[in-house]
């Protein structure tokens, strides 16, 4: 099972990387860029990405840290699922949203941020939200919060990118055509990613 997750989650972002790649390679080719700066400009988006992508979820996301002594039994079963899976217990946050959600983001394992809905809480018993809490331990356990983490770079990419070529004044006439193609393309990439 660890190496069909695995395999499934190499593919996943190798094909993901690749149209952030192609749609880069597009955009340096219309700027005469070179394929070197691409690649670089590429690594350091998604490391970018990986050092700030926490940040981000914390600022937008209208969320705060749990204290020990809120929803103990909710703790209790963090701690419980964390030791059976062999994974550092979490920090827990509490989004003040109605929907009933749940997510783990973070750098690291040990960085990880198990956050629940008050939707979640209210609407589910407190063993269908052990269910729910043991599915996002297993992003943990496998690391993919990570990769979520990063892959979640490449909409963000695909819009800007998008938004500055479709949008952008044109200087020279024969490469506007080229240029909406690229940023319509861009914007498939956008809409794509942010299905998966």
């Amino acid at each position: 099972m660890a190496i069909k997750l695995w395999l499934t989650m190499s593919l996943t972002l190798l094909l993901l990387f690749g149209f952030l790649f192609g749609l880069l390679a597009a955009v340096g080719y219309f700027f005469d860029v070179s394929g070197y700066i691409i690649v670089i400009i590429a690594i350091f988006l998604v490391f970018l990405q990986w050092l700030i992508g926490p940040n981000i979820i914390w600022w937008t996301t209208n969320m705060r840290l749990l204290e020990k002594n809120e929803y103990p039994w909710l703790w209790k079963t963090v701690e419980e699922l964390c030791k059976k899976n062999k994974v550092p217990v979490p920090k827990i946050a509490l989004a003040r949203v109605g929907a009933p959600n749940a997510f783990v983001f973070g750098r690291t394992p040990g960085s990880a941020v198990l956050t629940v809905t008050e939707g979640l809480l209210n609407s589910l018993s407190q063993e269908e939200v052990k269910a729910v809490v043991a599915h996002e331990i297993g992003h943990i356990k496998h690391k993919d919060m990570i990769v979520m983490t990063v892959v979640s770079a490449i909409p963000v990419i695909a819009y800007f990118i998008a938004r500055f070529l479709i949008f952008a004044p044109r200087d020279r006439k024969r490469d506007a055509g080229a240029a909406v193609l690229i940023g319509f393309v861009a914007f498939i990439v956008y809409f794509i990613s942010n299905l998966l």
